[in-house]
């Protein structure tokens, strides 16, 4: 198995450091240069962590094989919001990848059974989607995904293979969890940022701008604005020919195990 991007960079700033300590010992600015050299090497972390689709730690997959869009919504089931987009998608036939958070499971089973007697697939998002889910112990990511996996598979009868990691961050320990659980991390090309957004016509025009530039869309079913501009979106999909292709397809897996 090929090392990650990360232990490749660790490797080269160790030798650069013994060099350096080795070559101008006598100096009186070795330490301002080794404090200098840790800095990049902090920075190159920060990078690696909040930068899903550079593949850092772990490989994760962030673009499709076929020509369309897959769309993924993440964070649900959401009681206000999970059924008014699935009533969209069912409106206009497409179907899409909702990556779930396992606590949000319990009371909404059957919006999760709508999500699969609809035909869209069902990904795991973690079970408590905490904010420092990176740099807990691999040993409780492993656990926290298993839980996620559990609680999906009662309702469902299914277990998903793949995974997003919560807030797009990665890490070592991340790495080595999804090692051991036997996930496929998935990612996008195409961040949409609806959360954060305030304003539905910028949210339409950023989406429509990139949809044929991009293969894996990622949105969130636990907002209105969003829900204000998907039916609006898949409309100008349909009139400009972009394909809306479901995700175990545009990546070529299959979405559960076996």
């Amino acid at each position: 198995m090929k090392s990650s991007k990360h232990f490749k960079v660790l490797f080269l700033v160790i030798a650069i450091i013994v060099s350096t300590s080795y070559f101008f010992q006598e100096s009186k600015y070795l330490f301002q240069v080794l404090f200098f050299i840790f800095g990049i090497y902090l920075l190159i972390l920060y990078v690696g962590v909040t930068r899903y689709r550079l593949n850092y730690f772990s490989k994760a997959i962030h673009s499709g094989k076929e020509k369309g869009l897959s769309l993924t919504f993440d964070d649900g089931p959401n009681p206000n919001f999970t059924n008014k987009v699935l009533d969209i998608l069912k409106k206009h036939q497409v179907k899409a990848t909702f990556f779930i958070i396992g606590k949000n499971i319990d009371g909404n089973e059957v919006i999760l059974k709508r999500i699969i007697d609809e035909g869209h697939i069902v990904g795991n998002h973690s079970f408590s989607h905490v904010k420092f889910f990176n740099v807990i112990s691999p040993k409780k990511i492993v656990e926290d995904i298993e839980k996620c996996d559990n609680s999906i598979e009662k309702v469902t009868n299914l277990k998903p293979l793949f995974f997003r990691t919560p807030f797009g961050l990665t890490s070592p320990k991340i790495a080595k969890a999804l090692k051991k659980v036997d996930h496929v991390s998935v990612g996008w090309d195409f961040r949409s940022f609806d959360t954060m957004a305030k304003s539905e016509t910028k949210l339409l025009y950023k989406l429509k701008s990139k949809a044929s530039k991009s293969s894996i869309l990622l949105l969130h079913d636990n907002n209105e604005i969003t829900i204000n501009v998907l039916d609006a979106f898949l409309n100008f999909c349909k009139k400009n020919g972009i394909k809306i292709v479901s995700l175990d397809k545009m990546i070529g897996l299959k979405p559960y195990k076996e």
